[in-house]
This record gives structure tokens, sequence and C-alpha cells, in this order.
């Protein structure tokens, strides 16, 4: 109880900061998953920037440093975020194989577990 009364402490500081709207906004923002919102905002910004104020060459440095640690950041993967990828992948590869055994008249694709001369184990798919 002791985390979840310190989390609410630290939002309740936060939020007194920001005005009715902003709170109102900060609630959604809780709700984002990732940076690709934040990633597209700070494009769209840095082009604004570069139409409106070319010359200044220090705010665009400052703008493009912004940018490329966020785009870095988000290329670190929390281990959720891996398995999120891994499965979209996994998907992806399936569906692949799906359409070609389809498509070269067979069945459904199948799975087989084999091992590589490694002595790794990993899962083959084939058309059945």
């Amino acid at each position: 109880m002791g985390a979840r009364r310190s989390a609410a402490r630290v939002r309740d500081f936060y939020a007194t900061a920001l005005t009715d709207a902003e709170r109102l906004q900060l609630a959604d923002a809780r709700d984002v998953d990732g940076l690709d919102e934040e990633i597209a905002l700070l494009r769209v910004r840095l082009r604004s920037a570069l139409e409106e104020r070319p010359q200044e060459f220090d705010l665009l440095r400052d703008g493009i440093a912004l940018l490329v640690r966020a785009v870095a950041t988000q290329y670190r993967l929390s281990p959720k975020a891996r398995k999120d990828l891994a499965d979209r992948m996994a998907a992806v590869l399936k569906a692949s194989a799906t359409r070609s055994c389809r498509r070269n008249a067979r069945h459904e694709p199948a799975t087989g577990v084999r091992r590589r001369a490694d002595g790794a184990i990993f899962e083959q798919m084939y058309c059945s």
C-alpha cells in the first residue's frame, strides 16, 4: 500500500502545477504507451522550426538531438516490448507462410521442432 500511496502522491505533486485542462490531458497521457506520438510531434515541430527559423542553428541542433535521443530510447526495448515485437514478427511470418502454402496449392503451414547443427532447438514452419 505504501508504493500506491507514493505513486498517488507523485501524481498529485505534478498535478498541482497544472491547469484544469492540463490535468485532463495528463490523465489521457497516462494511457499512451510508447513514444510514437512524441516522436511524430518532435518531427512536426522540427520541420516547423526549419521552415520558420532556418537561421537558428542552435534550435535546430537541439531539436535534432532531442529527436535522436527519443528514437534511440524507443529502440531500447523493455522485456514486454521485446515480447510484443517477437509475437508480432511471429504472426507476420506465420501469415506469410500461410499465403505461400496456399499460393503453391498446398495446405496450411505446419510446424515441427528441429535441431540445428550447433545443437540449438528451433521451430520450423513448412507446408503440410
